[in-house]
């Protein structure tokens, strides 16, 4: 990577702060909303550590890594919430009386006082403002005292950060025995790029993947096949989903009109899904223009027939809301679409106040998928490594640990728990696990990461619903604003 000047680095943190900003109203359940901010920031260095590395034969009497001494050093965590590793810095130990989930409380506080005895270290959180996130991270690093060891952010932030060399991948770290490094039963990376590990977090899979809702109300009264079979059988893909959509559309009232539809949802997350699940990516693999790539093409050529069938629900008898994205996200509440595009979060807190039955499918595999991947994600967001801190391996060690807090016979716990916030608002367990495995197996885009690349998606639509255009002449249309968008960020 191309090394930028120091002033060079000062505007690109002002100016790439920008990013952070466009998408701050889009984050999915795992970036919570920021409570009042807390007090400011520590930039002091860290204290010496006094060395005492393990032999070999000595036990490891941790959970991953043998107990040693880091002189007393402050472990600084810093994003954009309270309370961001739980039992860490929390001002009382759990009260069975009064704690709300007291098992887990009680496991991740004991965990962290563990750690704090066996490595000698303390905790230090940082709260850091939502819009602050990216100047802070780049002042504190060029005066040479990151404000944090560890720093999470969101996907575009570590776009940010990487591109301006605020933070170091985690794979740089020299850590014999790491399970980041190896094995990552504990802790999964979020960003993988040329290679190395730029943020991870929890292994506790994707709670909130992109699937397909199946209103089986709408199946059944139809006649129509039944997705959940079809996936069962190894025979859902665009065809039969177009099948299904097909039957699915009619006029149930006699009305000249259909009232029922194949398939409701957000466009730009229809097509990005269906993009990964083609095995798709929206940029090619130097990081070019990718919207006329075979595999991309495939998937907007279906689309096509999906617009121009009709077969998404809109409304008959007014203005067509192909960009209006609250209304089209949760329009599948109507009832009247027999797919929908859902995410975790859209859904009530249980199943039972959902107004018709339904089930869950991954998005089908197109024709040119050849990995497995069911949907297409940009960079999520996760614990990055700040440059210049101090024994980076320190940190590696602790942040291991502290996602150790089930206990070491039980690693499927980190995904139980996370499972149960999709369990409550789903029908059966085996949509729970259609889910949690989409999530496993999605595929990641660092082109849905630049601010505004994907904006060519409404191009698309309104070409494609309207007749205007065709896609192969949308997509060249479309190239030169989106290498723009591009070259904000990788200069050619």
């Amino acid at each position: 990577m191309k090394k930028l000047s120091r002033k060079a680095l000062v505007v690109l943190g002002l100016v790439l702060v920008l990013a952070l900003a466009i998408t701050a109203c889009n984050r999915n359940e795992e970036e919570t909303p920021t409570p009042p901010p807390q007090q400011g920031i520590n930039g002091e260095t860290a204290p010496p550590p006094i060395s005492e590395e393990p032999t070999l034969e000595q036990e490891v009497l941790g959970r991953i890594h043998a107990p040693q001494n880091f002189g007393g050093r402050e472990i600084r965590i810093a994003g954009w919430w309270a309370y961001l590793l739980p039992g860490t810095v929390d001002d009382e130990e759990p009260d069975p009386a009064t704690t709300l989930d007291y098992h887990v409380s009680r496991l991740r506080w004991d965990n962290a006082r563990r750690i704090e005895q066996e490595f000698n270290i303390s905790y230090h959180e940082v709260v850091v403002p939502w819009d602050d996130l990216l100047p802070q991270l780049t002042s504190s690093v060029m005066a040479g005292a990151p404000i944090a060891d560890m720093y999470l952010l969101p996907g575009q932030g570590i776009l940010s950060a990487y591109v301006g060399e605020l933070i170091m991948p985690w794979t740089a770290v020299d850590l014999p025995g790491s399970d980041l490094l190896g094995p990552q039963t504990w802790i999964a990376p979020t960003v993988i790029h040329e290679g190395d590990i730029w943020a991870a977090i929890q292994n506790s899979g994707e709670s909130n993947a992109n699937v397909l809702g199946v209103n089986l109300d709408i199946i059944n009264a139809a006649g129509a096949p039944n997705p959940v079979d079809l996936f069962n059988q190894g025979n859902w893909n665009w065809d039969t989903m177009l099948d299904v959509m097909r039957i699915t559309t009619r006029d149930t009232i006699g009305s000249g009109l259909p009232d029922q539809f194949g398939i409701s949802g957000e466009w730009s997350t229809i097509i990005t899904s269906l993009i990964g699940a083609n095995s798709g990516n929206t940029v090619t693999e130097d990081i070019g223009y990718g919207w006329t790539q075979p595999r991309v093409l495939e998937v907007l050529d279906f689309v096509e027939i999906i617009a121009r069938e009709r077969l998404w629900y809109y409304d008959r008898h007014g203005d067509t809301e192909l960009f209006n994205w609250s209304h089209n996200y949760n329009s599948f509440m109507n009832g009247n679409s027999a797919l929908f595009m859902v995410s975790t979060w859209q859904l009530p807190a249980t199943a039972n106040d959902m107004p018709f039955n339904f089930a869950i499918v991954p998005y089908p595999a197109g024709p040119s998928n050849d990995d497995g991947s069911t949907y297409l994600t940009p960079w999520r967001q996760g614990w990055t490594l700040p440059m210049g801190i101090v024994d980076p391996h320190q940190v590696l060690v602790v942040f291991e640990e502290l996602f150790t807090w089930p206990g070491m016979d039980d690693p499927g716990f980190l995904r139980d728990e996370n499972a149960g916030w999709v369990r409550g608002r789903l029908m059966t367990e085996e949509d729970v696990q259609r889910k949690m495995t989409a999530g496993d197996l999605a595929r990641t885009d660092i082109g849905l990461t630049v601010p505004e690349y994907n904006w060519v998606i409404g191009a698309f639509i309104d070409a494609i619903w309207n007749q205007t255009g065709t896609v192969a002449q949308v997509a060249e249309e479309q190239r030169p604003v989106s290498e723009e968008r591009l070259e904000r960020f990788f200069p050619r």
